[in-house]
């Protein structure tokens, strides 16, 4: 009798503890973005009239809590993620109160894609 008591307690464990993990992954997939929508990120973020593709330059900081993208000198966003900061490992936290520089479109989407995915 103990043991089927034992058997039991330890199956329904397992069952919390599947069940409290699977509840996760389900929150991490919502937030995350594809690569795709990672182009219609760059697409709603457009050069500065006159200016060279190749001369772009943002700022990734935090705002309003979330991951967001500035140009260089600007004060609003170009772009809000539905990220959350502190959702972010303590570097990461740290990087976003200073500000991330980044100098070209390319590493702008690849910033995007790890902060987001």
């Amino acid at each position: 009798m103990k043991q089927l008591l034992m058997v039991t307690g330890i199956f329904l464990f397992i069952c919390i503890l599947i069940t409290s993990f699977a509840g996760k992954k389900t929150e991490a997939t919502n937030n995350s973005v594809t690569h795709n929508d990672t182009e219609m990120i760059l697409d709603s973020i457009s050069p500065t009239s006159g200016q060279d593709i190749s001369e772009e330059h943002y700022i990734i900081r935090e705002y309003d809590k979330r991951i967001a993208v500035f140009e260089e000198n600007g004060s609003s966003p170009l772009y809000v993620t539905e990220v959350y900061v502190s959702e972010l490992p303590k570097a990461d936290k740290k990087l976003m109160k200073e500000g991330i520089h980044v100098n070209s479109r390319k590493e702008l989407t690849r910033l995007i894609e790890d902060y987001t995915s």
